[in-house]
């Protein structure tokens, strides 16, 4: 964080607690950083593009991922799960993937990731798997690559592999950790924690501290190579943790913490996506109970430091950014379309 930027425009708590790791002789500092609309000192207007050709295939869909300059929907209700689209050429690729609950397949294409550029991994929360595809290999030939199966997944809102390490999200009976992975070792693997599930400072002293964890544990996973944020859906914090040098930011902002009647009933942080300069996260402004749609998009950089707020004519719940110059949407219900996939430049 530039020391100009320090006053006026972040108020930066460093805190002395020091968070101790799995690994031996490593530790966390933890950061938070509180921000304000304000701190957002570029606005982009951003207009939206249909993309007929995936659109007219969809059913339902749930996710949408970028890998390999091609752009992946999750299905909900078909034979197959994955829609894909070749960004460049704008050509529907079809779709693939085969749902069901035997090796390689899936039930609930719940969430998209990517270990590496040439691959593209589906979570599965009810079978707690994640299957991983060659993206090569399942155009030509529909096939599976590798397949994880652990039951301490099934719980988590987002899964990541990097370095064959498969990394998690923990749940509310776990506080003392947020993010959990299985590390491979000579041995097999050991399951491993970092991070802690936040904590409100008595902010809601009516809820039982099982209720207010039940509340604040509902967030998503996803990473960039080794720099992973945790969006919150019920508190306005994400939190970025840099597993190479064992840093974590919190950020809190840019609205307050609900009202206690409002607690646990209204949205902030929906969607999110990470790119390897910036954060991109669907922020909620319109706080109905229970909306998970928006036209608002926060940019930050891996820092934690605001960059930007774009602006959409069209309400997504869904985004993935291509380039750091496209943001692709999904979008729930219009008058010509139940769904719809979207495309917004960004100048």
């Amino acid at each position: 964080m530039k020391q100009s930027s320090s006053i006026g425009y972040l108020t930066i708590i460093i805190f002395s607690l020091i968070l101790s790791c799995i690994e031996k002789d490593r530790t966390i500092q933890n950061t938070t950083i509180t921000v304000n609309w304000d701190n957002f000192i570029t606005t982009q207007n951003l207009n939206s593009i249909v993309l007929q050709n995936i659109t007219d295939s969809m059913f339902i869909p749930t996710q949408i991922h970028i890998s390999k300059n091609l752009l992946f929907v999750s299905e909900k209700s078909s034979d197959a799960i994955l829609h894909i689209l070749n960004i460049a050429t704008g050509q529907y690729l079809g779709i693939h993937g085969t749902r069901g609950a035997g090796p390689g397949e899936v039930l609930n294409a719940w969430k998209l990731f990517s270990p590496d550029e040439e691959t593209i991994g589906v979570f599965d929360p009810e079978l707690g798997k994640a299957i991983v595809y060659d993206i090569d290999t399942l155009l030509n030939e529909n096939k599976y690559s590798k397949e994880y199966l652990q039951s301490g997944m099934i719980n988590s809102n987002g899964v990541s592999i990097v370095d064959e390490n498969i990394y998690f999200l923990s749940n509310m009976n776990m506080p003392e950790s947020r993010i959990l992975y299985y590390a491979k070792t000579t041995q097999g693997l050991n399951l491993e924690k970092k991070g802690q599930l936040p904590t409100l400072d008595k902010k809601y002293p009516n809820f039982q501290a099982e209720e207010e964890r039940s509340v604040v544990s509902h967030a998503k996973l996803i990473n960039n190579d080794k720099i992973f944020v945790v969006s919150y859906y019920n508190i306005p914090m994400m939190t970025i943790y840099d597993i190479k040098s064992a840093k974590e930011i919190s950020i809190v902002g840019p609205d307050k913490f609900p009202e206690p009647e409002l607690f646990g009933n209204i949205r902030y942080y929906y969607s999110s996506y990470i790119s390897k300069k910036y954060i991109y996260l669907l922020y909620i402004e319109n706080k109905k109970e229970f909306d998970y749609t928006s036209s608002t998009i926060l940019v930050f950089d891996h820092n934690g430091e605001p960059v930007k707020k774009l602006l959409l004519d069209t309400e997504i719940f869904q985004l993935a950014v291509y380039n750091d110059s496209t943001i692709y949407g999904l979008v729930d219900g219009t008058e010509t379309s139940d769904f719809e996939v979207v495309k917004f430049q960004i100048e």
